[in-house]
Order: C-alpha cells, then structure tokens, then sequence
C-alpha cells in the first residue's frame, strides 16, 4: 500500500502529542469556574495497550500533571482500532477539560482514512503540547553489503522491491511512514513489512 506521506504531513502541522476533547478555563475572571474543580478528576485516556511506549510517556506525565492540576489524574486505557477506539470515547465525553487523551503521531491521523469511518476530525481536538520525539533510525546488520542510504536507495533503483524493511504497527504507525517517506523522496519501491505493536511481551 502506497500513500501519500507529502500530504499526510501537511495535515498534521498543527497537531501534537497531547490533545483535548474541549477545555474548561482556569481562568475565574468574568465569572468563569476555575479548572479543575476541587476534587474533581482528570482522566487522561491512552487509546493503546498499557506498556508500549505512549503509555508508558502518559503514565511518567500522569504525577507531574497532579502537581500543577492539584487534582487527581486517572490513566486510562482504550486500545483498539490503531487507537480509533480510544479517540472515539474521547470526543464522546462532554468537552469539560476533564477527559484528555495522550496520543501520537501518526496514530491519530485515522481520520485521513476514508475506510475507517471516523466520527473525528482534526477539529475534534484541540492541541495543548507536545510532549516527546521519537525518531526514526534505519538500521542493518552489521555484516549487510548495505551500508548506508545511498546504498540502499541505489539498490532498490536496481532491483525494486527487493529491499525489505521492519516496520513496527502498522500502515498508520510512524515507523512505516518514514520508510513510506523514504520511497516517495527516493522515487523507489521497498518491501515494508510491518509487525505487531510495540509493547514488550518478555
């Protein structure tokens, strides 16, 4: 499956890592309740399995977040559906301020699929921060006649699709949209492979 990476790009200029399904204001002037709510809890939903690494991030941002919130912060897990599921829930929720959701690049980016039928869009959320990068290195064996870009791009101009390359998720995961990225820049075929997602299981 081939996309559109240029274009994909272009759509998530303005997202990032942390967004919001509405906002209460902490502002109490004209009249306004503060934000939070004594007492009141902030759920912040992880729409992806516990222990890969956008829970892992939301649960090291969940104690720092009680701090400057003084309230309690609930993490919370939905996976499913490439985190569809979770985002779903989330711009269900009344737009308070108390439902958050931790997500990514270029997970949330569903809504670009057709086929996927989202009831979200980019306007759906509102962004308030980004919180990590996680780049993407291309990396071979150390014995592969391969040893750098330039090699593997002359390689795959010679021989199309026979460069495999790993890709952890899937088509939406931002590890296949580099290499994706990568065959649009270089005008070449790679055979992406993608595998399950990234939490440990040992």
């Amino acid at each position: 499956m081939r996309i559109s990476v240029t274009a994909a790009l272009a759509m998530t200029a303005a997202l990032v890592a942390g967004t919001v399904s509405g906002c209460g204001s902490a502002n109490t002037s004209g009249g306004e309740a503060a934000f939070p709510a004594k007492g009141k809890t902030v759920t912040l939903v992880v729409p992806f399995d516990a222990g890969g690494i956008t829970d892992v991030l939301a649960r090291l941002l969940g104690p720092e977040l009680e701090k400057s919130l003084g309230t309690n912060v609930t993490i919370r897990n939905l996976p499913g559906a490439g985190g569809q599921t979770g985002l779903t829930r989330v711009v269900s929720e009344k737009p308070d301020g108390y439902t958050l959701t931790f997500t990514n690049l270029p997970s949330v980016l569903t809504y670009l699929d057709p086929a996927r039928k989202t009831v979200y869009k980019r306007e759906s959320f509102t962004p308030l921060a980004g919180i990590a990068l996680s780049p993407t290195v291309f990396a071979v064996r150390k014995d592969s006649p391969l040893q750098d870009i330039e090699d593997m791009v002359t390689k795959s101009q010679q021989s199309p699709g026979s460069v495999n390359v790993g890709s952890g998720g899937s088509v939406a995961s931002d590890d296949y949209l580099a290499a994706a990225g990568l065959e649009e820049a270089a005008n070449v075929d790679l055979n992406i492979v993608t595998f399950g997602a990234g939490r440990r299981t040992s």
